[in-house]
């Protein structure tokens, strides 16, 4: 019995990896068929497992034997599943990968790129204990920590990861260091527009103690010093904040097409990409005001504000509350994609974002949602891998991501 486990272990980490030969897909096919628990048991791999959480570990390595414990994990799982069902069972073919098993394979290929899938192929490069990426012929880099700084003067600075920088604003020293850009002191106050490419993230902390972080494709005009009576910062793109407490300073977010979000204090997320149809505030902790010709909204925390954007369909201005996703909404400051029922012209917008890439599409695209956590700071190639396990296909020429059906 043991023996038998262990084989079919092997064929459900092998079908995750993409390794099954025409045999072993047969073999595999025929145990699934054998009983509704098999199926069960196979499509029941979510994302609350433990199973799956031991393949979402940050740190992995070759030292930790982890196909070992995949491996085992697979085998309790596989004596502990439930019982058969008498009736109503029709087995699916192997080929129809439910969303679940999307989850799953994405955790297995794209654990920060050093997962058994690549662990097979080549030997991930390592530098202090940390995966190093990487880059392979026609493939994409992820985005990094870089942004151009604008001057009150109207000078551009770039900047990055340089250590012990001070930028100088007339006598306004600012600091640069490590992917962040600190400001300090009072001073004449002048304002400084901060810019980040496709491909781009910086942070910022403002003069009050605020911090910023910017996505890429996005910006944020501040003043160098908050003087009056409120502290009022402009963006577009998507920034996230951490504001910090200050009652009789209101902080203030204006977006494109007239949004306005109001704080005293407070952590909450900003996306006004134009290409989006909505511009969507999500509450963290503390509280928010959204504002709009047509009305104001309060947000508790884990909720999200919806208004649709100037360029987007729907003309309304009104702001619609939902209760949010706030994983999926702040992702990307913890460097994840995370989705939650996304369809592919949303994941490839933000693809294209990061990855500093055109977007085409050719023939039909598969209308399906994927759900699933995928580290950001792995090459374009990896992430591609698990979207082509659901029926789509990729080819990058140049800066062209194309997207085509199978």
């Amino acid at each position: 019995m043991a023996y038998i486990e262990r084989q079919i272990a092997q064929l459900i980490l092998k079908y995750f990896s993409e390794e099954l030969n025409t045999l072993e897909e047969a073999e595999l096919e025929s145990w699934l068929a054998a009983s509704p628990r098999n199926r069960r048991f196979f499509d029941g791999l979510s994302e609350e497992d433990d199973f799956i959480r031991l393949l979402a570990q940050e740190e992995l390595d070759r030292e930790n034997k982890i196909e070992q414990k995949i491996l085992q994990k697979i085998q309790e799982k596989i004596r502990t599943s439930e019982k058969d069902d008498e009736d109503g069972f029709i087995p699916a073919k192997i080929s129809r990968i439910s969303r679940s098993i999307w989850i799953a394979a994405a955790s297995v290929i794209i654990v920060l790129g050093i997962g058994i899938y690549f662990w097979s192929r080549a030997d991930a490069a390592k530098q202090d204990g940390k995966p190093t990426l990487v880059k392979t012929t026609n493939d994409v880099l992820p985005g990094s920590d870089r942004a151009i700084l604008t001057l009150s003067n109207g000078q551009e600075i770039e900047l990055n990861t340089k250590g012990g920088e001070v930028i100088m604003d007339g006598e306004l020293p600012i600091a640069n260091n490590d992917g962040e850009l600190k400001y300090s002191g009072s001073g004449k106050t002048v304002y400084n527009t901060m810019t980040t490419p496709n491909g781009g993230q910086y942070k910022i902390t403002l003069s009050d103690g605020s911090k910023v972080w910017l996505n890429a494709a996005s910006s944020v005009t501040y003043p160098t010093h908050f003087e009056g009576m409120a502290r009022e910062v402009s963006i577009t793109g998507e920034a996230y904040f951490e504001v910090a407490h200050d009652k009789t300073k209101p902080f203030i977010v204006q977006t494109p097409g007239g949004s306005r979000v109001e704080v005293l204090g407070t952590h909450f997320n900003v996306n006004a990409y134009g290409d989006e149809a909505y511009q969507t505030t999500t509450l963290v902790e503390g509280k928010v005001r959204v504002a709009k010709l047509s009305g104001t909204v309060h947000l508790k925390p884990g909720f999200q504000a919806k208004v649709a954007n100037v360029q987007g369909t729907d003309s309304s201005e009104d702001i619609t509350v939902t209760e949010a996703d706030v994983e999926e909404a702040t992702g990307w400051k913890n460097n994840l994609f995370v989705f939650n029922k996304a369809d592919i012209p949303f994941i490839m917008r933000q693809l294209s974002r990061w990855y500093d890439l055109d977007v085409t599409y050719k023939g039909e695209i598969p209308k399906r949602n994927f759900l699933g956590k995928i580290p950001r700071n792995i090459p374009l190639s990896q992430m591609l891998s698990a979207l082509k396990l659901v029926g789509v296909n990729f080819e990058i020429k140049d800066k062209t991501l194309i997207v085509s059906g199978t």
